[in-house]
């Protein structure tokens, strides 16, 4: 689960910051990463500074680009 237009839970701003922490740690351009997965460089930009979050599809790509994988769990009843 990711931030996006549904409501964000901590697990996802923990996923985001995870991303978000590995984006910052490399000394790549955020305009190559983002030409790289297709988002907007000013997005990205605005995610890297912890003003933004990204959605569901935004979050994926990255976190394949950054060598990464998501993995949804079903929540424990």
């Amino acid at each position: 689960m990711f931030a996006g237009h549904r409501k964000c839970y901590n697990s996802d701003m923990a996923i985001l910051q995870e991303l978000r922490d590995e984006l910052n740690a490399r000394k790549e351009s955020y305009r190559e990463v983002a030409r790289q997965i297709e988002i907007d460089h000013a997005m990205l930009l605005r995610f890297a500074d912890g003003k933004k979050n990204l959605g569901s599809e935004s979050a994926e790509r990255l976190a394949q680009y950054l060598g990464m994988k998501l993995v949804k769990e079903k929540a424990a009843r």
